[in-house]
């Protein structure tokens, strides 16, 4: 149907359709800023809610099913040679099993797009358990890293201060670390450790 355009005369294109309400603006910034704000004498802030009903009548509500999305976030770049918007980045929610009264299982990935390449890439993902998969789309614990060179770098800012990997037998108390040391020719220390 027509849309809604605030701050110009026509509608422009996002990933090859017309948003039914759009915000644009000359100079960015403030000029295409939307804001939603709420004001209580409580905790609750304001909220943002996009959704998906598995029917096609408008107000009928209908669970959706395994695999479908949610709502989608991209972030648009202009694409020159379409003279529309193109995703650079999206987020995506999906329902992993379809949903009844008692089951509204979920999971979220975030795809962006690689050197030299045109084509949207799962980057991250957290399943309905909580665990994470970078460069996997399976995360069996809860940080799974599966690219073909899974390389993880833990750095310190301060110069000649070492890098530590604690591991805890419960949130309060270290087991073990394991860390860099600066100061000995960049050796790696394993130190047992009981310190609360």
């Amino acid at each position: 149907g027509n849309g809604m355009v605030i701050g110009h005369t026509s509608q422009v294109s996002a990933s090859g359709a017309l948003a039914e309400l759009q915000v644009l603006g000359a100079g960015g910034g403030a000029d295409a800023y939307i804001l939603s704000a709420g004001f209580a004498a409580g905790v609750n802030g304001a909220r943002i809610g996009i959704g998906h009903s598995r029917s096609a009548t408008v107000g009928t509500l209908v669970y959706p099913n395994a695999d479908d999305q949610l709502g989608i976030l991209d972030y648009l770049g202009a694409n020159q040679n379409t003279s529309r918007f193109d995703a650079g980045v999206r987020a995506t929610a999906y329902a992993t099993s379809t949903w009844t009264a008692s089951n509204a299982e979920s999971h979220y990935t975030i795809s962006t797009i690689p050197n030299g390449s045109l084509t949207l890439t799962e980057a991250l993902r957290i399943d309905s358990a909580g665990n994470v998969g970078i460069g996997n789309a399976a995360p069996a614990v809860l940080l799974n890293v599966g690219t073909t060179t899974p390389v993880m770098r833990l750095g310190n800012a301060t110069a000649n201060t070492s890098a530590k990997l604690q591991l805890a037998g419960s949130s309060s108390q270290t087991n073990w670390e394991i860390g860099s040391v600066s100061t000995i020719g960049n050796a790696l220390e394993f130190t047992p450790s009981t310190a609360g």
